[in-house]
């Protein structure tokens, strides 16, 4: 999945969704604060308004205390018995060691990387030396082994490359790679993908995709996983696995250090609703009960209700809805859409201004000190105006502070958003640090990417609603390996 769903972008420009509408992917998000549609960053200082920066204090701002909580990794058994794959190392790359600079290296690299987790530690010494010597025929070097009966059954799918699923035509080396794939994998998503290759693909009357990137990385709360069934059971014309299912499932989910918020509330009906549209709508309105918020959703979303399309996305996102939407973020969607009449394009321009990072609506505070920082960039103010309103109260006037003071005494470390998560978001902050600096030396060719940059978009990531921390994020950096996956969205979520 990259950028937002289609569900949600033809819902948002289009109108044409129905009353169950898909998540957001908030972590396929690559562009993170990339928009167009901010205010101009170069224009002149006198363009912003009254300077907020002039009553800039201290740099050193106090940190907000913090609980970020956990949700328990869900269980997922559909009755196969995978062989225990290896220990995960937690060395360097060893594949890029053993291929870098050797004739077809990147083939090799990318060989080595789909099949080192599931040889035996005690033939992956050999297995490396040997794919240095031979980088272009990889698949010599493969150790002479039994393929277990599970990675067999999937090979001899013919109907594989229907449901994206790129494995091998030998028999041998597909069975090799799977063995790999199943290595990356936590047990519940080798149940699933399994389960998802074997029994659904080219059975199912619909062409289920079983890519298994999408079983890779974290696994899922039981109740999205509940709730991935379910969307499987009901959709009788879509591609969508019960693992692609429940991240969808999971992306709903509010920031766990604001309870007052809807999408946990959403959520958590969800695990148990059926398929009807109403069962969907019936847990929006609880959801909205729990909070109670129901009367100013009803309230600030009774023009959006005439704009087809508009009308559930407005009741979500009034209630606040995913890691993108706090008590802030609600605060300025509530009074954009009070100002924004009967007109269904301004309707959506508020919708939208509060998450979408190609439409946020900038706040004139990032833009300003942004531009005190000599990073006059969409980058810097776009994501500085999402990280904000994903905050609560108490956490926006503590990044607001930091925010002020440091750019009027230009003590703006390497990004100023991501500098200023370290008050606000101190446990967030702490765990997406140690998580990246953990990836890096992992995986050398992440070192590439800025790591201040990568700090604020892993803030607006699962670690914000207690789906991840840093034990499930390094461990699946370490399973996952470096070059047969784009490890950060992979493992990031």
């Amino acid at each position: 999945m990259r950028n937002l769903s289609t569900c949600l972008i033809f819902a948002l420009t289009l109108g044409a969704c129905t009353a169950q509408p898909d998540a957001p992917d908030l972590n396929g998000d690559a562009g993170l604060g990339q928009g167009g549609d901010g205010q101009d960053a170069g224009a002149p200082a006198w363009d912003s308004g009254p300077d907020l920066l002039a009553d800039a204090g201290s740099t050193d701002v106090g940190e907000l205390a913090q609980d970020i909580g956990s949700l328990t990794p869900g269980e997922y058994d559909a009755g196969f018995h995978p062989p225990e794959p290896p220990p995960p190392v937690h060395e360097s790359d060893r594949c890029a060691e053993s291929c870098l600079g050797m004739p077809c290296g990147r083939e090799c690299r990318r060989s080595c990387t789909l099949a080192l987790p599931g040889i035996a530690e005690a033939d992956q010494v050999d297995y490396l030396r040997c794919v240095h010597e031979s980088s272009c025929e990889p698949w010599r070097c493969l150790p002479d082994r039994e393929i277990s009966q599970v990675c067999q059954d999937v090979c001899a799918n013919r109907r594989l490359r229907q449901c994206s699923v790129e494995l091998n035509a030998d028999p041998l080396i597909c069975g090799h790679e799977c063995e790999g794939l199943l290595g990356m994998m936590t047990p519940p998503a080798r149940q699933a993908w399994l389960q998802c290759s074997i029994e659904q693909c080219g059975v199912l009357p619909r062409q289920v995709n079983c890519n298994p990137q999408h079983f890779l990385g974290p696994t899922p709360s039981q109740t999205c996983i509940d709730r991935g069934n379910t969307i499987v059971a009901c959709e009788g014309n879509r591609n969508r696995s019960t693992w692609e299912a429940a991240w969808e499932c999971e992306n709903w989910r509010s920031p766990s250090d604001q309870p007052n918020l809807g999408g946990n509330h959403l959520v958590e009906c969800l695990g148990g609703a059926g398929c009807a549209p109403a069962d969907w709508y019936r847990c929006l309105i609880r959801s909205q009960e729990a909070t109670g918020r129901a009367e100013i959703v009803a309230e600030v979303c009774r023009n959006a209700q005439r704009c087809e399309g508009l009308g559930s996305y407005c009741q979500m996102m009034a209630n606040g809805f995913t890691r993108a939407v706090g008590e802030t973020g609600l605060q300025q969607i509530h009074s954009c859409l009070r100002n924004a009449g009967e007109g269904c394009e301004d309707i959506r321009r508020c919708i939208q201004g509060v998450w979408d990072p190609n439409h946020v609506v900038v706040t004139p505070l990032c833009r300003q000190a942004c531009i005190a920082c000599n990073d006059a960039t969409e980058s810097c103010i776009n994501t500085c105006s999402r990280l904000r309103n994903s905050l609560s109260l108490p956490q926006t006037e503590i990044y607001d502070s930091c925010l002020t003071n440091r750019a009027a005494a230009r003590d703006c470390g390497g990004f100023l958003p991501s500098t200023c998560i370290g008050p606000a978001l101190p446990a967030v902050a702490s765990t997406c640090q140690r998580y990246i600096d953990h990836m890096n030396d992992r995986c050398p060719g992440t070192r590439f990417f800025n790591p201040t940059t990568l700090k604020a978009w892993c803030a607006l990531s699962g670690v914000r609603s207690g789906l991840t921390d840093f034990e499930s994020l390094s461990a699946c950096i370490d399973r996952t390996g470096c070059a047969g996956v784009n490890a950060w969205e992979t493992c990031t979520r």
